[in-house]
């Protein structure tokens, strides 16, 4: 995805008034992909600040890579930096698995023609099992799926954060154990890959998602 840099240097006081919003600012001049996600994203939210559209520039840099053969798994693949995520390794050759939480792919208007669906709910073990019977061989693994305030709960009361603990952590865990042996079977130089997804919050306590921030 790269990282986004406005081209307008006018533009360096208001990215940091608007990220502060979100997290702490960061280094004048640049705008991480974690906090703003994809270009639509950026656009939305500068113009929802009064940035007129076409004093928003963005840059992206962007390399090149073949991942024919290689069988990929992406967690939460449906929406947002997992479904980018999905796009980058299909387009690149990879043979894509994207989850949600939903029943079939035909249920998101997310694009995911090129891919393989399957439903997953990873605060339930027996779905974890079912994920795990659909590979004997899994080369890369990305734990992107999770949320906050699970079920729309308060995550500072003990429900809250246990739920979200479980989602965000234990699932993750439950899930990557699960697929130990698929990834032990990879025939990938090096070896399989598990890429787990963090967030800002791991880094400086955000008070309103506490289980959250500490499961990332």
């Amino acid at each position: 995805m790269g990282n986004w840099v406005p081209g307008d240097p006018t533009l360096v006081s208001q990215v940091l008034k608007i990220s502060a919003a979100y997290t702490p600012p960061p280094p004048e001049g640049f705008v991480s992909p974690m906090t703003w996600g994809v270009e639509g994203n950026v656009h939305e939210r500068f113009g929802a600040d009064g940035v007129p559209k076409e004093n928003i520039d963005c840059v992206k840099s962007t390399s090149t890579f073949d991942f024919a053969g290689t069988r990929a798994l992406i967690t939460g693949g449906t929406s947002g930096i997992g479904h980018a995520t999905a796009v980058l390794f299909r387009d690149a050759g990879a043979d894509v698995t994207v989850t949600g939480t939903r029943a079939a792919a035909g249920e998101y208007d997310t694009d995911l023609s090129g891919m393989t669906y399957a439903q997953l709910v990873l605060t339930d073990p027996a779905s974890i099992d079912e994920i795990r019977e659909c590979f004997d061989v899994l080369d890369v693994l990305i734990n992107n799926a999770g949320a906050n305030f699970p079920g729309g709960l308060d995550e500072s009361a003990p429900d809250g954060f246990d739920a979200s603990v479980a989602l965000n952590l234990n699932g993750t865990y439950r899930l990557t154990v699960a697929l130990r042996r698929a990834l032990k079977a990879s025939t990938a130089t090096g070896g399989a890959a598990v890429v787990n997804l963090s967030s800002m919050s791991a880094l400086r306590a955000v008070t309103l998602v506490p289980g959250y921030s500490a499961a990332k």
